[in-house]
């Protein structure tokens, strides 16, 4: 989108370029013209330099305005590129240590069943933007609640920590719900050479919905 709106921009910004340098070697033949006219005092013809220099400077006062329109832009998208920028590299570089911090705490957790259990409900809580958790997903999460107090952390402060993975992974992999609905759409042109693996993937997303539905 970015790339689009930059492209556009810059062409815009491309076409003032001539008429702006035409209007301004317009207005300096003017202005030599008008001196002329007022050394040989001829007023009739000064009157009409004056009108032509007046009429030919609003065109180029206008030029520099809508110039002045696209300029902006450009500077408003150079921020919102630079702000995504210093976003994109500090999700990047922390999200590999809460990978390396979810390690390290799933082996404080133990029990896998309440890992895989408690890990699920919070990406699911924080994913879909869920005020709270569901009661059979609660005792999971006190458990790793307990965990994580023994580091000093709260579970809110955990759940942060997710969140900002999540959002590393829509800002670098894209939105899983869209990428989702355009996998599964693209599996209907899959290659024919490769229809022994379509069956399973079909699948694949169908446990996938089911997984997040809660009907398994």
């Amino acid at each position: 989108m970015e790339t689009v709106t930059l492209n556009r921009l810059i062409q815009q910004d491309s076409k003032f370029a001539k008429p702006f340098e035409d209007k301004c070697v317009e207005n300096k033949r003017l202005i030599k013209t008008l001196k002329q006219n007022i050394y040989d005092q001829d007023f009739n013809e000064c009157t009409k330099s004056l009108k032509d220099l007046k009429d030919n400077t609003k065109q180029v006062i206008n030029i520099m305005e809508q110039q002045r329109v696209v300029s902006n832009d450009l500077i408003d998208l150079s921020k919102r590129l630079l702000d995504k920028l210093e976003i994109k590299n500090a999700l990047s570089e922390y999200r590999d240590w809460i990978s390396f911090f979810n390690k390290r705490l799933r082996g404080q957790v133990g029990d896998f069943n309440v890992w895989s259990k408690a890990q699920s409900a919070i990406y699911n809580k924080v994913e879909n933007s869920i005020a709270n958790y569901s009661t059979s997903e609660r005792d999971y999460v006190l458990q790793l609640e307990t965990v994580l107090t023994n580091v000093h952390m709260t579970l809110e402060e955990y759940e942060i920590l997710i969140l900002m993975k999540f959002k590393s992974n829509c800002e670098f992999h894209g939105d899983r719900s869209k990428t989702r609905t355009e996998a599964k759409e693209k599996l209907n042109s899959f290659p024919n050479n490769m229809e022994g693996f379509k069956n399973a993937l079909e699948k694949l997303f169908v446990a996938l919905d089911l997984f997040e539905s809660g009907n398994n």
